[in-house]
């Protein structure tokens, strides 16, 4: 076999080694976003699972701030831990995060070394990187963070390696926008609750289709002088007379149950 034979096989080992490696980060980091894991715990597996498999040296995850004028670390492989959460820079037009998140492309940097669009951090510096690239980490209305990939050694990056990072960066952000709803609802329960249970001259009732009470405020007890535990498994027409405007949106619950309609009127569900 010929030495240019030899060296086709093994570049083409090398890369489907490396397609392999992105293939299994990508499904470890599908799994943990699935199994709902804490997005503090999975920046940090992030930053881990794509320096394995680009085989870089050092991964990192910057935020900025609540107001967006500071640059946060929040996760980081192959630099001092220490830096992570306690590191911190300004967001100027022209330095290196500014540019990272106003650009809409991946931000690629041969060599350090003789950048001229921006100013380098010295977070970078004193770590002896040479080369990488950022991908933003989609937000809402701005981008969640920024996912940078570095080496301390020159070399390029080609395309599957970018999309390998986006494909990361966009399991994040599903991560983060999971976060943010289910805050959004423990909120919006806690405030319901607060205001069911808090009540002392209404009562909050649920009953099923056939009218029978699954769910009593404990407010009842002050209204009606019943314990939740006495109506529940009954009829509420067995303890107490229903509003009149009830009827109607009785009939429209039974209608729509019915024929499969999603009724949205007002249901009076509560007594006093």
């Amino acid at each position: 076999m010929s030495q240019s034979a030899i060296n086709v096989s093994a570049d083409a080992t090398a890369a489907r080694a490396g397609a392999d490696r992105k293939e299994g980060a990508l499904a470890r980091l599908a799994c943990e976003v699935l199994q709902g894991r804490d997005i503090k715990l999975l920046l940090d597996e992030t930053v881990r699972l794509v320096s394995a498999a680009l085989e870089v040296q050092c991964c990192a995850i910057f935020q900025h701030d609540g107001e967006a004028r500071n640059i946060l670390l929040r996760a980081a492989w192959g630099l001092s831990s220490g830096l992570v959460r306690n590191f911190s820079c300004g967001r100027d037009e022209d330095s290196y995060f500014g540019l990272a998140y106003s650009f809409p492309e991946p931000l690629v940097v041969p060599d350090f070394c003789r950048e001229t669009r921006f100013r380098t951090p010295l977070l970078l510096l004193d770590a002896g990187v040479r080369s990488g690239f950022t991908i933003t980490i989609p937000g809402d209305v701005t981008p969640f963070g920024v996912l940078g990939v570095y080496s301390t050694e020159q070399r390029g990056f080609d395309k599957n390696d970018l999309l390998f990072a986006k494909a990361m960066a966009t399991l994040l952000a599903t991560a983060n926008n999971r976060t943010q709803i289910e805050s959004a609802l423990r909120e919006s329960e806690l405030r319901y609750r607060l205001m069911v249970e808090g009540s002392e001259q209404v009562f909050f009732y649920v009953h099923d289709n056939n009218h029978v009470l699954r769910y009593a405020s404990k407010s009842l007890f002050d209204v009606l002088g019943y314990e939740p535990e006495e109506v529940v498994g009954h009829r509420g027409e067995e303890f107490f007379a229903e509003d009149p405007e009830n009827q109607i949106g009785i009939e429209l619950t039974d209608s729509a149950l019915k024929d499969g309609f999603d009724w949205k009127k007002e249901l009076h569900t509560s007594m006093h």
